[in-house]
């Protein structure tokens, strides 16, 4: 898949799922009155150039049915970390 730019790279297609939304904050005294809303949601994986410092990089956005969005930025070590909770996941 083509990037956004030549510093860029789509990984794979979207995958869909839910994306559940925190609109309050949750105390001990207000915690039965908890509702939770879902959202329609699909992450997007995108490979780049993270600089110097951070090497390559990849980024991680949930993109909302609702129009909202959000991102998380992961260096190869972070992916490497995250990589193991998800075959202890589905390992079992």
């Amino acid at each position: 898949m083509k990037g956004l730019n030549k510093m860029t790279t789509q990984i794979g297609k979207h995958i869909e799922g839910l994306h559940e939304k925190d609109s309050f904050s949750m105390t001990s005294e207000n915690i039965e009155k908890w509702q939770p809303e879902y959202i329609k949601s699909e992450i997007s994986v995108l490979s780049f150039a993270g600089g110097r410092d951070r090497g390559r990089c990849c980024q991680l956005t949930i993109m909302n049915k609702d129009g909202t969005a959000s991102h998380i930025q992961l260096t190869t070590e972070n992916t490497k970390a995250l990589r193991g909770l998800l075959n202890k996941f589905l390992k079992g």
